[in-house]
């Protein structure tokens, strides 16, 4: 894709310690999305294994009709799901105009395989995206 999405990839918390040659992969093996406000990217359920780097904009994650939260630019949506290859665990939808480069599981493997900092920067997201759902279980079970 278009190298034009380095120093937007690189504004992602996750991925900005990275080589610019790293970066410049990732952008290659990403797709580039612009969405309206409403536009619905996964649906809960989906089985779509694919990451979501949100570059501009924000998105909102629901279950049922219910609001689960939302992520701005510099957040990566899907995690879990790409990694486990695990159905979609919210319905994600533009809450505005947004860019986004999504990433194919594949294509994320393959990265890691070839990037050694690609992949340690990918086991460092799946840690934090498991300890995201480990306190929110939490605060279910407290509540």
């Amino acid at each position: 894709m278009s190298r034009a999405l380095v120093p937007l990839l690189s504004a992602v918390p996750a991925l900005s310690g990275l080589p610019t040659d790293d970066l410049a992969a990732i952008a290659d093996a990403c797709q580039e999305l612009h969405l309206r406000a409403g536009d619905v990217l996964f649906a809960e359920g989906d089985d779509d294994p694919r990451l979501m780097f949100v570059l501009r904009g924000g998105v909102e994650l629901s279950r049922g009709k219910r609001s689960v939260g939302s992520v701005g630019p510099g957040g990566v949506v899907g995690v879990l799901e790409t990694i486990g290859r695990a159905p979609r665990t919210a319905t994600v939808s533009a809450r505005e105009r947004s860019q986004v480069a999504l990433l194919r599981a594949a294509s994320l493997e393959l990265l890691s395989l070839s990037h050694a900092p690609v992949g340690l920067a990918m086991q460092q997201l799946v840690v934090g995206a498991l300890l995201d759902e480990l306190l929110d279980r939490q605060r279910e079970l407290a509540s």
